[in-house]
């Protein structure tokens, strides 16, 4: 009995062992112990022997055989130069061997484990660049995950992967992706002190045999997350990394730079029952390279609610952004209060002020604001009706401004028409920069987007076949030019109503329409201030959802002292079930844009469908097809259609798989096609 004891002890220390030696030491002990369990019953003793430690044991595993044939064609014809047609012919015979391991215990050293070993074949033919080979390449992918001491509250994680994929660009050619990343992880489960630590190497490898682009980025990432409660009503929580990111090719815009940010938040509970809240952030981010960037925001928000109808909010914000030599300081302040009457009308109000300097030469923007807001929801004879009703005023003096203001990480998505607008007047083009939401990945002016200044407005259009996908969102840089000193007092006036029919025979349909007033008053310092627009915008239409169609029909009215425009959108989508495993989903859109009283004129229409069928136990099948064109009467032409089909068979461990893609595309720059075939094969043991 005192060997069990013992033994029992023993086991304890062991399993809440974190170092080497107490395993060892506890490993001998265990070997021939036996647990005794006794049940309430006062029944038998249940015997067990523990199993002995292992230097290294299997928990399960995988083998599996793959077999990959690619073949690609691209045929360019530009307007000013002779068509070329590049082939590319790949044969990929891969090994595979995965699962997951142990060295002593689950509890010492925990692996999951993925090897694969691929030798790739290669023949192109480029008549692009007069090239012509053939090529062998071993190519090994894996993917390591290992943990230490895994049910201790610091257990430790390193990781190594590789693996490569290919990225489908819509109306564009396949770019072939390595992606590598090497690190380790800590995290530290300790219930008053949580953290996570982490350090990264990561390198991404892009590129396209056929056109010869390539994109390469290194980064090397230390990233320190956390939290505490400092008492029963306040936390504290921060993000801190540190970064190095090298990026070249000729996919891309080449970009290095160094960049480190701390972020830090704090939230009190206050109130009988905790229900107001105060919530602080603070953030320093420095950015140092090829952009050199260095920004300091600390902000302050507020939030008491005083009754279920009535509660307030009050926000502080202090905004100190270094960007090409000049420092730019922006604090602002505002105070907003909801009151909800029963459950029809929402009134919000708000109230406010800002204030922008720029120590370069002196130059401060003051704001003032007021803004009133009605939400009103009614059920009515065969529906339910919305409305709101907009109320503003904005008072704002500006001193004589010589350099640029440079506004950061303008949120813009670029919806069915491709196009993002920036209404701003007197934007430097030369000065737009565009990332994805991580603020790493830099698209290129002329190969992911175009950029159209119109003086009062700049347009910027997403290029077919680029690197910034269908509907994707993204961040904007830009500045604004001088502008001599102005005082300039707007009011802003607004309504919407919609009516949702949920009865009777027009069940589903929707009409709405919106109206919005904006009068500006400018008395300028100087003769040369730019003008400010006076508009009126009438947006009108219906939305009809019934069966399996979804039908909407909109115009807009943008009449404008500076960028008058009138819109018609058409949208349509059309969705059906075939039973359990087959769907069927067809969506139009058709814009037009008449812009300046008819001077110029934009068209884009699209059209996707999209088929999954679950053909028996074993098959199953996708289709896509795309056609969009965009034509505008400034000169920028565009049509294309896509074509994808995909077949899938899985019978028990073996795999069978077909693709073929095709895209045809014509523009003012070159005509395109291109073709892709993959047949695969896969069978795991």
């Amino acid at each position: 009995m005192r060997g069990s004891k013992a033994c029992i002890k023993s086991a304890r220390q062991f399993t809440r062992s974190t170092a080497l030696g107490s395993v060892l030491l506890s490993a001998p002990l265990c070997c021939d112990s036996v647990f005794g369990q006794i049940d309430d019953g006062g029944g038998p003793i249940i015997i067990d022997r523990r199993k002995t430690l292992e230097f290294f044991h299997i928990t399960h595993d995988y083998l599996a055989l793959d077999f990959e044939a690619v073949f690609r064609s691209g045929e360019t014809d530009p307007a000013d130069g002779n068509a070329t047609t590049d082939t590319e012919t790949k044969y990929r015979e891969a090994l595979e061997y995965g699962g997951n391991a142990f060295f002593g215990h689950p509890d010492l050293f925990d692996l999951d484990y993925l090897f694969r070993w691929q030798l790739e074949q290669t023949e192109f033919d480029l008549e692009s660049s007069e090239q012509e080979d053939s090529t062998m390449e071993s190519i090994l992918e894996l993917n390591l995950t290992g943990t230490f001491v895994r049910s201790s509250d610091t257990p430790v994680t390193v990781f190594v992967t590789r693996n490569q994929n290919e990225f489908q660009r819509d109306f564009g050619g396949t770019l072939d992706n390595v992606n590598t990343e090497i690190g380790a992880s800590m995290n530290i489960l300790n219930v008053a002190f949580p953290s996570y630590f982490a350090l990264r190497h990561i390198e991404l490898d892009q590129r396209n045999s056929l056109d010869r682009t390539q994109f390469e980025q290194k980064r090397d990432i230390f990233e320190w997350i956390g939290s505490t409660n400092l008492a029963e009503s306040q936390r504290l929580w921060w993000d801190t990394s540190y970064e190095t990111v090298d990026e070249s090719g000729n996919l891309r815009s080449t970009n290095s730079y160094d960049r480190m940010e701390i972020s830090v938040n704090h939230e009190y509970l206050f109130g009988n029952d905790q229900e107001h809240r105060l919530l602080s952030s603070a953030r320093i981010l420095d950015e140092s390279g090829d952009l050199n960037f260095k920004n300091l925001r600390w902000d302050e928000r507020l939030l008491l609610k005083h009754s279920q109808t009535l509660r307030t909010d009050y926000f502080a914000l202090f905004d100190r952004t270094e960007r090409s030599g000049t420092t730019q300081t922006l604090m602002s302040g505002s105070a907003n209060l909801r009151h909800d009457l029963f459950e029809s009308l929402t009134t919000n109000a708000s109230v406010g002020a800002s204030q922008l300097q720029l120590d370069a030469d002196d130059f401060t923007s003051t704001d003032q604001f007021g803004h009133l807001n009605f939400d009103y929801t009614k059920k009515v004879p065969y529906g339910k009706l919305f409305a709101t009703a907009d109320l503003g005023v904005n008072f704002q003096d500006e001193s004589d401004r010589g350099t640029p203001i440079f506004l950061n990480d303008q949120s813009r998505t670029f919806g069915p028409s491709g196009i993002v607008i920036l209404p701003q007047q007197n934007i430097l083009t030369g000065s737009i920069v565009i990332t994805d939401l991580t603020g790493l990945i830099f698209y290129s002016e002329g190969l992911d987007f175009d950029v159209d200044d119109f003086g009062v407005r700049v347009e910027i259009r997403r290029i077919p076949g680029g690197l910034i996908g269908p509907s994707q969102t993204v961040l904007i840089d830009y500045e604004i030019g001088p502008d001599p000193g102005s005082r300039t007092t707007s009011t802003n006036l607004g309504f919407s109503i919609r009516y949702t029919l949920n009865e009777g025979f027009l069940n589903g349909l929707s009409l709405y329409g919106r109206y919005r007033d904006l009068s500006p008053d400018r008395d300028s310092d100087g003769n040369t201030a730019l003008p400010v627009s006076e508009l009126t915008e009438l947006t009108y239409g219906a939305e009809y959802t019934f069966w399996r169609f979804t039908l909407l029909a909109e115009q807009q009215n943008h009449e404008s002292t500076l960028s008058p425009f009138d819109k018609t959108r058409l949208e349509a989508e059309y969705r059906q079930f075939f039973g359990r495993n087959n769907t069927l989903r067809i969506r139009g859109f058709h814009q037009i844009i008449s812009r300046d009283s008819g001077a110029s004129e934009s068209t884009t229409s699209n059209l996707t469908a999209r088929f999954k069928s679950r053909i028996s136990s074993r098959w199953s099948a996708s289709a896509l097809a795309i056609y969009r064109e965009e034509s505008d009467s400034r000169g920028s032409n565009f049509r294309g259609f896509e074509q994808s089909l995909e077949l899938t068979m899985q019978h028990r461990q073996t795999f069978l798989s077909a693709s073929i893609k095709n895209i045809w595309s014509e523009s003012n720059s070159s005509d395109n096609n291109f073709q892709t075939l993959v047949i695969g094969f896969r069978r795991e043991f």
